[in-house]
C-alpha cells in the first residue's frame, strides 16, 4: 500500500484504501466506478474489462507442488488436466491455463491462502500462483517454503492499478500522472526496493480496492 500512499499528495481527491479478499476487491472494481483494484495482474482479457493505470513489478507466475510429489510431472500445460488444482476465484490463472470455472478437476477458493492451505494438506495435487504471492502465503501460513516447489513455470506478468472502465477521466488522469510523478522523482523505485529486497518479498498480493472520495471542485 506504500505506492498508493506515496501517490496521494499528487492528486486532490482521497485515496480510500479497503483491504479486502482478491474476489471481492475484483468484483467491486469491475461493477463500481471510480474504483481502483491494486494489485492484479495484467492480461490482455483484462485490459478489455478494466483501464491500466501503471505497472510497478514483474512477477513469474508458476505450477506449484508439495516438493514430497515426486510423481507429478507437468511438462506443459496440457499436463495439468491430470491432477487436482486449486486457483482463486477470478484469478488471472483462468486466463492462462486456459481453463474454465466448470473444469473437473479445478477447486476454485476466495483467495490463494485458502489454496495453500490445500496444497499443503494434501486436498489439491497443485496451486497456480506467483512468486510473491506463493510466498507471503506460505510465510503466513507458517509453513515451510521447502515443503514446495515450482512444477511448471507459466509465465511473467506484470502487477499494477487498475480501474473500472466508466471512471472519471479526471481521476483517472490525476492518478496516472501521480504514478508517472513517483517514478521520476525515485519515490516509487524507493518503495519498490523495500518491497523486494533481493528474493525477499513483502505484502504485495494483498488485494484491495481504493475507492476515490471525488471532492467538489472535480463536480
Amino acid at each position: 500500500m506504500d505506492i498508493l500512499h506515496a501517490t496521494q499528495q499528487y492528486v486532490n481527491f482521497d485515496i480510500d484504501i479497503q483491504m479486502m479478499p482478491w474476489s471481492r476487491a475484483y468484483r467491486n472494481a469491475q461493477k463500481h466506478p471510480n474504483t481502483f483494484i491494486f494489485s492484479i495482474g495484467k492480461t490482455d482479457k483484462r485490459l478489455t474489462s478494466f483501464k491500466w493505470v501503471s505497472d510497478f513489478y514483474t512477477v513469474q507466475d508458476a505450477i506449484y507442488k508439495q516438493t514430497a510429489r515426486t510423481d507429478i510431472d507437468i511438462s506443459n500445460p496440457d499436463d495439468i488436466d491430470r491432477y487436482n488444482i486449486a486457483l482463486s476465484r477470478n484469478d488471472v490463472s483462468l486466463d492462462r491455463l486456459n481453463i474454465e470455472h466448470d473444469y473437473a478437476n479445478v477447486y476454485l477458493v476466495t483467495n490463494q491462502t485458502t489454496a495453500v492451505n490445500m496444497l499443503q494438506f494434501g486436498r489439491v495435487d497443485l496451486n497456480y500462483n506467483n512468486e510473491i504471492g506463493f510466498n507471503e502465503a506460505v510465510k503466513n501460513l507458517g509453513f515451510n517454503h521447502a515443503d514446495f516447489t515450482p512444477a511448471f513455470i507459466v509465465s511473467k506478468i506484470s502487477l499494477g492499478l487498475a480501474t473500472h472502465k466508466d471512471t472519471r477521466i479526471e481521476l483517472f488522469n490525476q492518478m496516472q500522472q501521480a504514478f508517472d510523478t513517483i517514478k521520476e522523482n525515485g519515490e516509487f523505485n524507493h518503495v519498490v526496493a523495500k518491497w523486494f529486497p533481493g528474493s525477499d518479498t513483502k505484502k504485495v498480493n494483498s488485494s484491495a480496492t481504493a475507492s476515490m472520495d471525488i471532492p467538489p471542485n472535480l463536480n
